[in-house]
């Protein structure tokens, strides 16, 4: 089909990588960019990037380390301290470092770019708040209230982000009239 010529170059490439789970985008657009034909127009080209991009972004901050029982403060803090704050940092790198490509976009490209940095802000966040507690903390009501009190203080920067992202992409997603969409569904549900 992509050879017909009837078609735009990049058009059934395009609604192939759409019609697909999300985070599978890049595998069928990327390879397309990577050698894009001469008749190849900048809108497409810049929703098949959008593609790439938001499939990425839906593959970040998912499979957080895990930390087995038991939960006695010191193997929390060596855990909190090594793998999840390396994990965190690389999620968080990743996700800032693609949203940003992402910013440049016009219109679909971007909107769909937004949604998903804005969702994977918010997995990023929630990975976080769900990570072990020492025993003693969990079971101390007072001291679990105060650790995560201010945990979501600290987390409010990329909680920010990420409503602010998904807000973005939804203006923009709402700018080129698409209102039913499981992107638009997502970012709805995890604004709410």
């Amino acid at each position: 089909v992509e050879t017909c010529a009837g078609l735009e170059a990049g058009l059934a490439r395009a609604l192939r990588a759409e019609l697909a789970p999300v985070a599978c985008g890049d595998a069928i657009a990327a390879p397309f960019l990577e050698a894009p034909p001469a008749t190849l127009k900048g809108d497409l080209y810049q929703v098949l990037l959008g593609l790439t991009l938001s499939a990425r972004l839906a593959r970040t901050a998912t499979e957080p380390p895990a930390l087995r029982p038991p939960y006695d403060a010191q193997r929390v803090v060596a855990f909190t301290k090594g793998p999840l704050f390396t994990w965190v940092t690389d999620q968080a790198r990743a996700i800032e470092d693609l949203g940003r490509l992402g910013v440049a976009l016009p219109f679909y490209a971007k909107g769909i770019v937004a949604v998903e940095s804005g969702r994977a802000d918010m997995r990023l966040v929630e990975a976080v708040r769900s990570a072990p507690l020492p025993d003693a903390m969990r079971k101390d009501a007072e001291l679990s209230n105060v650790y995560y009190g201010e945990l979501d203080q600290l987390l409010e920067p990329w909680k920010t982000r990420g409503r602010d992202a998904a807000l973005v992409g939804l203006r923009e997603l709402s700018s080129v009239g698409a209102l039913r969409d499981a992107r638009v569904d997502g970012a709805r549900a995890m604004l709410s």
